[in-house]
C-alpha cells in the first residue's frame, strides 16, 4: 500500500498525492530543465523496469488533454536521480554510508531529501531504534559479544548491568542501553541505542582485548 511522501530538491519540496503518486512533470516545470529532461524523455532501463511494475505510469484519466508522467516514493526518487546529480551522489552516499555501518550519517542524508516534519519524524525514529546486544556487538566490531557481557557484569567499572543482564538505573546506562519486551517474563532482551553503538565501537579495541580475558 503507497503512502503519502515528500522529496527535497534543490531545496524545493515536493508533496505527492494521499495514493502516493507525484507527478513528475512538476519537478520538470520547476526547474526548467527543458525538452530532454521530460519525464517523457526519460527512457533508459531504469524507468522501462519501473513502467513494467506499475511504479511509473502515463495518467491519463485526471487530464485527458494534458496526460502526465506520475511516480510513486521510488520511481520518484531515480528520476530525481536522473536530472539532478547532487542528488544522485547523495543517495550514493546514504547506500556507501550504510554499507559501511554508519547508519546515523547515512539518515542525516536522507533527511537532507524530505521536508522538515517528514525529516524530525525519520530523526526520531532513528534514535528510538536500538539493535539487540549481538547485533551492536557485531556492528561495533566486538567478536565475541556474550564474553564482553560477562566481563562487563563482572568488572565494577562498568556497572551498566546487573547480574541477568539487566541495564541498571543510572542515568548513563539509560542513554545506551534500554530493555525491550516484558520484564516480568523471561522474553525481555538487551538493547543498544544509537549512542550505546558509538560507544561499543569506539572502544572496540579495548573492549575485545577484555572479552578474551573471560576465556580464562
Amino acid at each position: 500500500m503507497q503512502t503519502q511522501f515528500t522529496i527535497k530538491i534543490q531545496n524545493k519540496i515536493f508533496t505527492s498525492n494521499k495514493e502516493g503518486f507525484l507527478n513528475l512533470n512538476e519537478i520538470h516545470k520547476a526547474f526548467d530543465l527543458g525538452e530532454s529532461k521530460k519525464p517523457s524523455k526519460w527512457r533508459n532501463k531504469v524507468s522501462a523496469y519501473l513502467f513494467e511494475r506499475t511504479n511509473l505510469s502515463l495518467n491519463k484519466i485526471n487530464d485527458l488533454q494534458n496526460p502526465f508522467y506520475e511516480g510513486d516514493e521510488k520511481a520518484t526518487i531515480a528520476y530525481a536521480m536522473w536530472i539532478d546529480v547532487d542528488f544522485y551522489i547523495s543517495v550514493v552516499e546514504a547506500f556507501q554510508l550504510l554499507r559501511n555501518g554508519e547508519f546515523e550519517k547515512a539518515t542525516e542524508i536522507a533527511m537532507s531529501t524530505m521536508s522538515e516534519a517528514d525529516a524530525y519524524y525519520l530523526k526520531r525514529q532513528a534514535k528510538l531504534t536500538g539493535m539487540f546486544w549481538d547485533e551492536a556487538c557485531a556492528y561495533a566490531g566486538i567478536h565475541h559479544p556474550r564474553l564482553f557481557k560477562k566481563y562487563l557484569n563482572a568488572n565494577g567499572k562498568f556497572t551498566y548491568f546487573d547480574a541477568q543482564g539487566n541495564v541498571e538505573d543510572s542515568d548513563r546506562a539509560e542513554e545506551l542501553f534500554y530493555n525491550r519486551g516484558n520484564k516480568f517474563t523471561a522474553s525481555v532482551r538487551l538493547c543498544v541505542t544509537p549512542a550505546g553503538r558509538e560507544w561499543l565501537k569506539e572502544h572496540r579495541v579495548l573492549f575485545n582485548e577484555k572479552a578474551e580475558l573471560m576465556r580464562k
